[in-house]
């Protein structure tokens, strides 16, 4: 009888400890200086946080705060590493040519010094940033930059003008 209870009483523990090391895991990010590797590594602990995310076209394609974001992981041995993550909102048809989309990108741009927001040649607005690490990101850095990043366009970005050219 004590024997069982012995074994119970270590399983217990290992469970315990198991658990606690899986928390304590998805509490930072190792990213490979592999990119396809570090893409795999960012788009798994993604999920395994609860959140949505698949990868397509070589980019993690993550869903925040109902916005759908590629984030693109650029690492490089020994160096800065960096997430590159962008997001594109389609103009309505009839300012997808003319100058009214480009010049809005220009005042977007200036208004806020985070993001760099410009327009693309098949008539979308794109929006980009950039985070900055060395081999490992903590969770709360991802998730503090991934909030920052949907609150500058938010308040910034995708303002009454924006709205009415946007889709």
């Amino acid at each position: 009888m004590a024997r069982a209870i012995i074994r119970w009483g270590v399983a217990v523990c290992m469970a315990a400890c198991s658990i606690m090391g899986s928390a304590q895991g998805l509490s930072q990010i190792k990213l490979e200086d592999n990119e396809e590797e570090a893409r795999k590594s960012l788009h798994d602990r993604i999920l395994a946080r609860g959140f949505e995310a698949t990868i397509e076209d070589n980019v993690v394609i993550y869903t925040h705060q109902n916005m759908v974001t590629n984030i693109r992981p650029l690492v490089f041995p020994g160096e800065f590493d960096r997430l590159l993550v962008s997001t594109w909102f389609n103009a309505k048809e009839a300012y997808r040519t003319g100058g009214k989309l480009k010049a809005l990108a220009v005042e977007l741009n200036a208004a806020q010094n985070m993001l760099r927001v410009f327009a693309t040649d098949d008539g979308s607005l794109a929006i980009s940033g950039s985070m900055t690490f060395v081999d490992v990101l903590s969770a709360r850095e991802f998730d503090l930059f991934m909030d920052l990043y949907g609150t500058v366009i938010r308040q910034h970005i995708l303002t009454p003008e924006a709205l009415d050219i946007l889709d």
